[in-house]
């Protein structure tokens, strides 16, 4: 007895499906939350540029009789590499030059073109947001709909825990640097 489907790969079993977690076929109802951990570090860790940002926002914009809508107004920007991530001071860097950035004539669309510059040392961008799952991180997914790009999320009911688009990574940093902001260096940009 065979499923009904027309399948070309050798690995087919049927009644079973393919998890996209934990990449393997797997019986109907199976629970899988998250891959299992690799026992190996990650490749080329010193190619990887650090992003910290937030957002300002300003709520003067009216949704509807009841409701106004959050706009983003100015995004603060401050990042890191491996060369530069235990200089004391926020100066530039030979490698990843100004550290500090700041737009506000289109926060989300000059920090998306910004993080999207070519960078030839670096293979993996990680953008850091204080309140990402919430709030900061849906500004990012409306623009990136709106660009036809195509995130793949990992979300905790509602809210966004992490977000990846080819090589940039968007992360909560409540829920992956469990530390109070006062005590994150990064967090006053």
């Amino acid at each position: 007895m065979t499923c009904g489907l027309l399948v070309t790969a050798a690995s087919h079993e049927s009644n079973k499906l393919f998890c996209a977690n934990c990449k393997q076929n797997s019986d109907v109802g199976h629970l899988c939350c998250m891959r299992p951990l690799k026992d190996a570090l990650p490749d080329a860790c010193d190619k990887v540029l650090y992003v910290f940002y937030n957002f300002d926002t300003t709520q003067n914009m009216r949704y509807s009789d009841k409701a106004t809508l959050h706009v983003p107004d100015q995004v603060c920007v401050q990042q890191f590499c491996s060369q530069c991530e235990n200089a004391e001071d926020a100066g530039d860097c030979l490698r990843c030059c100004q550290r500090k950035h700041s737009f506000s004539d289109d926060p989300i669309g000059d920090l998306l073109t910004y993080l999207c510059k070519p960078r030839p040392w670096a293979n993996k961008i990680v953008a850091i947001i204080p309140n990402a799952k919430a709030f900061d991180l849906h500004f990012i997914l409306n623009r990136a709909i709106i660009l036809k790009w195509k995130p793949e999320l990992i979300m905790n009911g509602l809210k966004i825990m992490c977000m990846k688009m080819e090589y940039l990574v968007f992360l909560d940093r409540v829920s992956f640097l469990p530390l109070r902001c006062v005590s994150c260096p990064y967090c006053s940009v």
